[in-house]
């Protein structure tokens, strides 16, 4: 195509000297056409000869540059905006609304394309720029008044181009190759709301997708339970609404961490182009007795072939189409009668016949072809019947190309032409519709408001109203679209049913306009009441997927959203909301499924983000799979889900998103590990992320987990320091807003946990005064599970222990033994410290009955599958009684003690002091037997010989007092003597009963 008027004033100089024009109908073809060059027009005007509407071309001309400077970057020379990122160099090129151009690669290290003049800044910064990627660019003249750029490139880089729409930009990114593809941002994305109701993407054919039941197939349980929600009966999905009370605070703040599509406005459709269609123009030739009369109505037969008509409305169904034979017959016409009289008309029916490649082709050069056609022909005949259809025709298909600019200048020329026209209000809608798209609002709705208030108006006053509110809507003037579209429906009840984008814009409107609780719940009753008026409207699968969001947003329960997702997958299996409900569906699964069949499902969904033009998909699709991983608790898969994204996309707006969730993601990961007792690993991830992922984090969870770590691996100083950083904090928002943000997206401990973390510190240092102060301090109520309030119990006893008020410590652990409610095992700890300072203040028999507790709930649950008592509590029991019964004299307790720790658990754990102390047992008992029997395999162990010297000791010592009692019995003189050797066989016993008491360095370490 020819190229547009650049320099109006310069060609008008030469058109005073040497044009004229013959009548008004040639000046609006100059002001309208946008697509005859220079050149051109003077050729024109120069054939005509005449010089009469000068003064009016001067007013138009100026008009032009001062309408095309200001709303047209097509008159603006093309710049470009260059960003460098880690991993990729971006040219970005603008100022066009559509892009000719096409790279041509030389080799795989050089590409070269051409663009239309560019600005002395970009000029440059092209010439000066560095880039790892690029070496070299060189900018040379091309043909037309072009640029033509040649990027070489460095060894190993590649390069990706793409053209995004709104605004329209030519992009070309330079980088290296990874092991993942990059992923290209925004390609091809309309804005929200740009598409036309009538090609809404829901309507649009997926290939290659699975039905809905087949995706089923691989739902959990869960899913099959949500399936009742189906239920035709509920006409007035009452299964999908929510009351004021069931809707939770918590939820709502998460959301604001989620990422939504959004989804296009519907819009009231244009139906003027199909208007013009379905009244075409119709060619008849007189029937002569000439040759030329003969072949020009052999033309118009094979022109008329496949074309409908109000007599044969199927003709275009069952007959082939004859073009190329009508073009070729016409220009051998053409040869045979140059002047022909029947010209103009075939002029236009050749017009016609590109126009209508163009309809089946959609190829812009069949367009360009068609329209030049038109344009032509309407200069050179100014008087033809077929103006005011050809003018609407190339109006509304500029509109339909959503080149907006050429549909205005084109429809305020047909005003110009034709100012009484019985079109004349329908084209001044379609002029507003063109202003609403230009961004031109204010004179759009102008124009809307002066067709409402107009008496002659009719029906298109109403529709006047409702396209109003969706220029507003398109324009996101959310508040006024639905102030507009409720008056609307109020004024014109019984138009309503004609105008389902009212309620849909309205329902859509109110989900973006503020995320508060109460607008919310009205979006959702919104889009409810469209699925009951419209259920199978284009837009009743959005509606249906929205329904869903909505319900998570506000709190609801799992099976209730989820219910919503599946039924936009059962009722509308071919529309985009179906896969977006799918995806949403395959994050609640991944958790269930294996690695394989997760694959499966990420390659259709990968297929789905790739064919569509919804905004936001590739961060939304990334989103969801990383969810999915992470409620699988597989945090590596989760964090390589997000941070590859992140680092791939520099250039997404919703960078902050991903990088709270990777940070959410480290955290979780630093939990599991000091759930495990893994505490170097908790370490480890904390100090490999600090300086990246962590750092300005500003969480105070992590800073807990910190202290916890440091805690168990006892480090109480650097403990302390974390736990009060946090219980400062805590403190300085108690009660804000921010305290109610934190407490969702953080795992926060409360201040109460945090006083009995810094007393448990405290405790292991050694300082019981501060540990004291801290457990004054801890409200129970304040304490989220039973094993913290059973620790406070416990830590308060060793406290008062050691600041010597054992009475108040007794107390506290006979109070909590006799009031606990909750599960008896967590009192493990509780009966055996009970028991010990019991056996300390000489209650003997209540110490007793307190570890005989203790081994009754062991021995209660030792067949269930998780024993309510640890191995090492109870192995610390059996010995405590033990020595309990033998303060108390009940040897053979005792025993039956010892023998039982022994059979339970010596293969697994060290006992060698209970071992001996058994054996000694027996060996005061005079039983030497036994007991040499008990101590024997102590020799045979390496790390027991201190165990087994004491014992070989005992034995040599008893019968060296044998052989020294045989001596002294056969000696007269000592019989005096005998009570005092008998005081000094006691002897021994108490140091070795003491021995026997005390013994237990194993288990104290």
């Amino acid at each position: 195509m020819s190229r547009v008027l650049s320099e109006p004033y310069k060609l008008l100089k030469q058109f005073i000297k040497s044009v004229s024009a013959k009548s008004d109908s040639e000046v609006y073809i100059c002001s309208s056409s946008g697509s005859i060059d220079g050149v051109t027009l003077f050729q024109l005007f120069q054939r005509r000869g005449v010089l009469q509407p000068l003064l009016k071309i001067c007013s138009t001309l100026v008009w032009i540059s001062s309408t095309a400077a200001f709303a047209n970057p097509a008159f603006l020379p093309v710049a470009v905006s260059i960003e460098q990122g880690p991993d990729m160099t971006h040219l970005e090129f603008k100022n066009r609304e559509s892009w000719d151009y096409k790279i041509s690669k030389e080799g795989t290290q050089s590409l070269s394309f051409e663009v239309d003049k560019l600005d002395d800044a970009s000029l440059v910064q092209l010439k000066t720029l560095k880039s790892p990627y690029i070496q070299s660019i060189e900018i040379t003249d091309g043909t037309d008044l072009r640029h033509k750029i040649t990027i070489t490139l460095q060894k190993n880089a590649e390069s990706f181009d793409y053209i995004t729409d709104q605004p329209s930009r030519l992009v070309i990114d330079f980088f290296k190759p990874t092991s993942t593809a990059p992923v290209v941002q925004n390609k091809l994305a309309p804005k929200k709301g740009s598409a036309l109701a009538s090609t809404l993407p829901a309507k649009k054919k997926l290939t290659n997708r699975q039905p809905a039941s087949d995706f089923l197939l691989h739902e959990s349980g869960a899913e099959k339970k949500n399936s009742v929600l189906l239920d035709g009966a509920d006409p007035e999905y009452k299964r999908f609404k929510m009351e004021e009370y069931e809707i939770k605070d918590s939820a709502l703040i998460a959301s604001t961490l989620n990422l939504y599509i959004e989804f296009p406005m519907m819009v009231v459709p244009n139906q003027e182009l199909k208007t013009v269609l379905e009244q075409p123009n119709t060619y008849s030739f007189a029937e002569e007795d000439s040759d030329e009369n003969k072949k020009v109505r052999l033309l118009s037969i094979l022109f008329r072939k496949g074309k409908s008509t109000t007599e044969n409305p199927e003709k275009a169904a069952i007959e082939k189409p004859r073009t190329a034979v009508f073009l070729k017959t016409l220009e051998l016409f053409r040869k045979e009668y140059p002047h022909s009289k029947y010209a103009e008309t075939l002029r236009f029916m050749e017009a016609d016949t590109y126009y209508n490649i163009w309809l089946n082709s959609k190829d812009s050069s069949d367009f360009d072809q068609a329209i030049q056609m038109y344009t032509k022909i309407l200069l050179e005949v100014p008087n033809s019947p077929l103006h005011e259809r050809t003018m609407r025709l190339i109006a509304y298909s500029y509109f339909e190309k959503k080149d907006f600019l050429s549909a205005l200048k084109w429809l305020q020329s047909y005003q110009t032409k034709y100012p009484e026209s019985p079109q004349d209000l329908r084209i001044q809608m379609s002029i507003a519709e063109t202003l609403s798209h230009l961004s031109n609002l204010d004179q759009a709705i102008q124009i809307y408001d002066s067709l409402e208030q107009n008496k002659n108006a009719g029906p298109l006053a109403v529709e006047a109203i409702f396209r109003k509110g969706d220029a507003l809507a398109l324009q996101s003037k959310y508040a006024q679209a639905i102030e507009t579209y409720e008056l609307a429906l109020q004024k014109y009840e019984k138009d309503q049913i004609h105008y389902p984008n009212a309620y849909y814009n309205i329902s859509e409107s109110r989900f973006w306009m503020s995320k508060e609780k109460a607008n919310l719940k009205k979006s959702l009753e919104n889009y409810i009441e469209f699925l009951m008026k419209f259920p199978k409207d284009g837009h009743a699968s959005f509606a249906m997927e929205r329904v869903g969001e909505l319900l998570e947003i506000l709190g609801a329960e799992e099976a209730k959203f989820n219910g919503a997702f599946l039924e936009a997958i059962y009722r509308y299996p071919n529309s985009q909301a179906s896969e977006i409900a799918k995806i949403r569906m395959l994050r609640a699964r991944i958790k269930n499924m294996k690695d394989e069949d997760i694959q499966d499902e990420l390659t259709k969904v990968n297929e789905f983000v790739k064919k569509s033009q919804l905004p936001k998909l590739k961060e939304f699709r990334s989103i969801m799979i990383s969810d999915g991983y992470y409620d699988k608790k597989d945090y590596d898969k989760t964090l390589n889900e997000l941070i590859t994204f992140y680092q791939n996309n520099p250039l997404s707006n919703y960078l902050d998103i991903f990088k709270k969730r990777i940070v959410k993601t480290f955290r979780d990961q630093m939990i599991h590990t000091i759930e495990l007792g893994d505490y170097l690993k908790t370490f480890q991830i904390y100090g490999k992320n600090a300086g990246i992922w962590l750092k300005d984090a500003n969480r105070f969870d992590i800073d807990y987990l910190l202290g916890e770590a440091f805690e168990k691996t006892g480090v109480p100083d650097e403990a302390i320091v974390k736990y009060k950083k946090v219980l400062s904090s805590l403190t300085a928002i108690k009660g804000t807003q921010e305290e109610k943000e934190r407490k969702v997206f953080e795992v926060l401990p409360t201040t109460d946990e945090l006083n009995l973390r810094l007393a448990a510190s405290y405790v292991f240092k050694g300082d019981s005064s501060t540990a004291l102060e801290h457990l004054k301090r801890i409200e129970e109520a304040g304490l989220k599970n039973e094993e913290d309030k059973v620790e406070k119990v416990f830590l308060s006893s060793i406290v008062n222990e050691k600041l010597g008020n054992t009475r108040q410590a007794l107390k506290d652990l006979k109070d909590l033994t006799e009031s606990w409610k909750g599960q008896p095992e967590k009192l493990s700890k509780i009966y055996l410290r009970l028991s010990q300072l019991q056996s300390s203040s000489g209650q003997v028999p209540e110490a007793l009955k307190s570890v005989n507790t203790l081994i009754e709930m062991a021995e209660s649950s030792a067949s269930t599958e998780k024993p309510i008592v640890s191995e090492a509590d109870l192995i610390a029991a059996y010995q405590h009684k033990a020595m309990l019964a033998q303060k108390s004299s009940q040897a053979e307790v005792a025993k039956d003690s010892y023998r039982t720790l022994l059979e339970k658990f010596e293969e697994k754990y060290p006992l060698y002091s209970s071992r001996y102390n058994l054996g000694k047992i027996y060996f005061d008992q005079g039983n030497l037997k036994e007991a040499e029997k008990i101590w024997s395999p102590l020799a045979d162990r390496a790390d027991a010989q201190l165990w087994s010297r004491l014992a070989q000791e005992n034995l040599k010592n008893r019968n060296w007092n044998d052989d020294y009692k045989k001596y002294t019995n056969r000696i007269p003189a000592m019989a005096k003597d005998k009570p005092a050797s008998k005081n000094k066989d006691k002897a021994p016993e108490k140091t070795n009963d003491q021995t026997g008491n005390d013994a237990n360095p194993e288990e104290k370490r």
